[in-house]
């Protein structure tokens, strides 16, 4: 629950694209995304999650094909 009275789900992931050859990080990002929270209870709170965790795998998943 946040201050304002809102309830949202946060998702910040810090990723690296690594060489698998020598580990040298080739690039690195961080991505985050937000989701209200429709309802009460767990499943409300899971359904959060997932909604912002989709959009930030997305976001990842580009990136990454833009990268290597």
């Amino acid at each position: 629950m946040r201050v304002d009275g809102s309830s949202r789900a946060d998702i910040r992931l810090y990723v690296k694209v690594l060489n698998d050859r020598n580990g040298v990080v080739r690039a690195a990002r961080t991505f985050q995304a937000q989701a209200p929270v429709g309802g009460a209870g767990n499943d409300a709170y899971v359904g959060a999650l997932d909604r912002a965790f989709g959009q930030v795998s997305g976001e990842i998943a580009s990136w990454i094909a833009s990268t290597i």
